[in-house]
């Protein structure tokens, strides 16, 4: 599985990104989810490196973004996600949880 979109973000949607990345076998997971219809309405799950994985969640918030005008807000688990935070600010990713 990579990406999963079970419908299409509306225009000035507010969304957050809950991302899990991983190291080893198993997978980064993130979901997009909405604050107006409180559902989760894209998500992905892929083994890969955990510093790629900014690069994907960086895709998944141009693409909300492009649909509802709104930068998504990412969160990333910090017990293995320092590589994909550091991908995403050297993205200049702007809506970065902290």
């Amino acid at each position: 599985m990579s990406y999963r979109l079970f419908r299409e973000p509306e225009p000035n949607e507010n969304v957050v990104i809950a991302a899990d990345p991983s190291e080893g076998g198993d997978r980064c997971a993130a979901v997009a989810k909405s604050k107006k219809h409180a559902d989760s309405f894209l998500v992905y799950a892929a083994r890969i490196d955990s510093a790629q994985f900014g690069y994907e969640l960086n895709k998944m918030g141009k693409y909300v973004q492009k649909k509802t005008g709104i930068w998504p807000t990412i969160g990333v688990e910090r017990n293995t996600g320092m590589a994909t935070i550091v991908t995403l600010q050297n993205l200049n990713y702007q809506m970065l949880f902290r």
